[in-house]
């Protein structure tokens, strides 16, 4: 879970984790869904009627070309203007207006229907009249997949499985309340007090009541809609931040993996040669380097002189202090180990 949340902090969202919204164009009375994705000099569109998909994206100097033709008398910042147009697409601005038209080829070639669209965004900057036009070319069916049908299925399956858990919560508090009961608790109000949960019955009650009705026939109208906080497009966005964290490059994940084992290993190493310092060798070790870090230029201050002759004893200082530097030179060549495990690999991957 810690590298999940270090993942997230450096990550940069991408278009698939934008959640939809519906839009409505004064021009067009069909359902639309639009998600977009600024970054400080560019932008990436994606617009759907839930059958077929439409993409732009658009660099910065293609940006700035556009701004002079439909904007000749407007002079702002790139920057200025993108977040402008991203607030406008990203919720209903008042005063925004959205209209769409259609090029549509008389022969369609490859995935999509070979259409493009015209989506023209119309309102206010600063009080100066603003106009934006979207050119989207037909997308890939592999988008569509991806932003689409992937996206639906994983919310439901997910939505499955919270039913289950908030059911097995219930049941638990089913419990919890017949407890009381036998211990002689009893409500203070009569009319709040509920039987036992039936999931049988609670099921077919829904497949029964009116709001399932309601939702058959217009779901439509209320897939998507809401802030973007909220809701499916808070579900579809915890989602789609979840599969990138699990897609992400294979070798993020090996990094990952090489690093707590050499963190491990090293905890390892140093809880079995604690195990066997005495108090006295803690206290020392624990405030000084061993020699082998502190350089050539580091030089044992010797005490006084006795008969000239070099002691060869070994005191619980000098045991600690070579196991602490034992234990420093395992692991430096467990991890020059794994450089050349990792190098070789590249190697064989032609990377």
């Amino acid at each position: 879970m810690t590298a999940e949340l270090e993942w997230r902090r450096t990550w940069t969202p991408t278009l698939t984790s934008k959640p939809w919204r519906r839009i409505n164009f004064s021009d067009h009375e069909s359902l639309f869904f639009v998600k977009c994705n600024f970054q400080d000099n560019t932008y990436e569109i994606c617009l759907t009627d839930l059958k077929n998909a439409w993409y732009e994206y658009v660099e910065e100097e293609d940006f700035k070309k556009r701004v002079e033709k439909l904007n000749p008398n407007m002079e702002a910042p790139v920057e200025t203007l993108l977040e402008h147009i991203r607030t406008s697409m990203e919720d209903d601005k008042e005063g925004t207006k959205y209209a769409i038209s259609f090029v549509r080829p008389l022969f369609s070639m490859g995935d999509g229907d070979g259409s493009k669209v015209l989506l023209t965004l119309s309102g206010l900057l600063e009080g100066v009249p603003f106009v934006w036009k979207f050119h989207l070319q037909s997308a890939h069916r592999d988008l569509f997949y991806d932003h689409m049908t992937k996206s639906l299925l994983t919310m439901v399956t997910e939505l499955m499985r919270r039913q289950e858990e908030l059911v097995q919560v219930i049941k638990s508090k089913d419990k919890e309340i017949e407890d009381y009961k036998t211990q002689g608790v009893r409500t203070s109000r009569k009319h709040i007090e509920t039987a036992p949960f039936d999931e049988t019955a609670f099921l077919n009650n829904m497949v029964n009541s009116q709001g399932f009705e309601d939702t058959a026939t217009s779901f439509l109208e209320k897939v998507f809609t809401g802030p973007s906080d909220s809701g499916l497009r808070q579900l579809y966005r915890d989602i789609a931040v979840k599969q990138a964290w699990l897609e992400r490059p294979t070798e993020t994940k090996e990094d990952d993996e090489e690093e707590n084992f050499a963190e491990d290993t090293f905890d390892n190493n140093m809880e079995t040669a604690g195990d066997d310092i005495s108090g006295a060798a803690q206290s020392f070790g624990d405030k000084r380097l061993p020699p082998s870090l502190m350089g050539e230029g580091w030089q044992r201050k010797s005490p006084a002189k006795s008969d000239g002759k070099q002691s060869t004893e070994t005191t619980p200082v000098k045991d600690a202090e070579q196991m602490r530097r034992e234990a420093l030179e395992r692991r430096l060549a467990e991890e020059e180990e794994k450089k050349e495990e990792k190098t070789k690999k590249k190697k064989k991957l032609g990377l």
